[in-house]
């Protein structure tokens, strides 16, 4: 059972700290208000010479990942709801070591809380790399005073989102090793098997079938311009990385993908998700109906499905339903849009929108093992065929050398 160290106020106004053995946080703040204690900072208490072990190794502060981001929301939606004030809780989260990476931002967030600035603008500008959505519903949490839920939302939908880019990536790896291991086949049977098939025959290349001087004559290049060709494939590489860092060129490639068959439902449905999970957690902290739907489509990555949206929101304040609106103007599912309608009717929209983001993950799963479905096999066929070639045309190198009748 881990323990936590703690610094607190208790009843008569005194600041205390300690250690408290816990299964998690939020039992330890239980713990300690039940003693009568108000903490103001809270993290695990790792062993000394562990921890100057992972100062050792660590040298600088390393660059905060997605996870440190988790954390820390989660550690401040704890605090918050403990009843600690937000000053304490980011000078808390400063000063501990599980908050290292981000320190200075947190730092330089309550900074910028002290001269004026809102909580989402602050971290808008100090924590950059959050996700959009992050700062969305913390703004919706200012704005109808249910701060804390909406920075434990926040930390629950990064959770989430994390969870379903992990799962895809783990369900990528067996595909791209399959892809990676057959080109190197091909690569290698290229540059070191078909140049000695090629010194075999080189009195008699006029007298080859087409396919195999065409493949012998692609093994000589690939052995005589190696050094090239790998240079040019780095270069090329490097090039689309530069390629993708610029925001309009991750548009249009994503604009792309939402037009092919599978992955591009696959796609449509994420954003669906994303949007509908969005839009009823704003709705859940009593954020207005419209302003809900402003701030749910500014986290769609498409900008033709923001186009779409911005039509149902003008459609909205025209007197429009919303389920008749995302029918009018969007390419929802009907089975989204019925969840829709039956919210409205029912006045349970923000229930409905959670369903359909719920099922728009579980077809999302359904999805990607059918695009994974498909490359495997396609991967495999590829890589047979390629190499199938190559030994065909050999075969039928050396068969004319010989005169051996096929």
């Amino acid at each position: 059972m881990p323990t936590f160290r703690y610094q607190a106020r208790n009843i008569e106004g005194h600041d205390v700290s300690g250690v408290v053995t816990a299964d998690d946080e939020r039992l330890a703040l239980r713990d300690l208000r039940q003693r009568g204690l108000t903490a103001f900072a809270l993290s695990v208490s790792v062993h000394k010479s562990l921890s100057n072990l992972s100062k050792w190794r660590l040298g600088k502060i390393k660059k905060p990942g997605i996870n440190d981001y988790i954390l820390s929301l989660k550690q401040m939606g704890l605090l918050l709801e403990a009843g600690v004030t937000l000053d304490q809780t980011l000078q808390s989260m400063v000063n501990a070591p599980a908050y290292r990476s981000l320190g200075p931002s947190l730092e330089a967030v309550r900074r910028d809380l002290r001269h004026g600035t809102s909580l989402s603008a602050a971290l808008q500008k100090n924590l950059p790399d959050l996700p959009a959505y992050v700062h969305r519903l913390v703004e919706a949490g200012e704005l109808t005073g249910h701060l804390r839920q909406a920075i434990a939302d926040a930390a629950a939908q990064m959770e989430t989102a994390n969870r379903l880019a992990k799962e895809v990536r783990n369900a990528l790896v067996y595909p791209a090793i399959l892809a990676f291991s057959g080109v190197a086949a091909v690569l290698f049977i290229f540059v070191f098997v078909v140049p000695r098939f090629t010194d075999m025959v080189k009195n008699r290349a006029d007298s080859l079938p087409w396919l195999s001087k065409v493949v012998l004559n692609t093994g000589g290049f690939f052995n005589t311009h190696w050094a090239t060709l790998a240079g040019g494939v780095m270069c090329g590489a490097f090039l689309i990385h530069r390629l993708l860092q610029v925001p309009a060129a991750r548009a249009a490639l994503y604009e792309a993908a939402l037009r092919l068959p599978i992955a591009g439902l696959w796609l449509r449905e994420a954003e669906t998700g994303r949007w509908s999970s969005m839009f009823a957690t704003l709705l859940s902290n009593r954020v207005p109906l419209v302003q809900s739907m402003n701030l749910a489509r500014a986290i769609m990555r498409s900008e033709r499905l923001q186009a779409s949206l911005s039509q149902v929101e003008r459609a909205v304040r025209g007197g429009s339903t919303l389920a008749r609106a995302l029918e009018d103007y969007t390419v929802f599912d009907a089975t989204i849009v019925n969840l829709v309608s039956v919210g409205e009717r029912s006045g349970n929209l923000a229930v409905m929108l959670r369903s359909a983001a719920m099922l728009c993950e579980e077809n999302g799963r359904d999805r990607m093992k059918q695009f994974l479905a498909l490359i495997e096999p396609c991967a495999i066929l590829l890589i047979g065929v390629a190499v199938g070639t190559i030994v065909i045309a050999i075969f039928l190198a050396v068969s004319s050398i010989g005169d051996i009748p096929l």
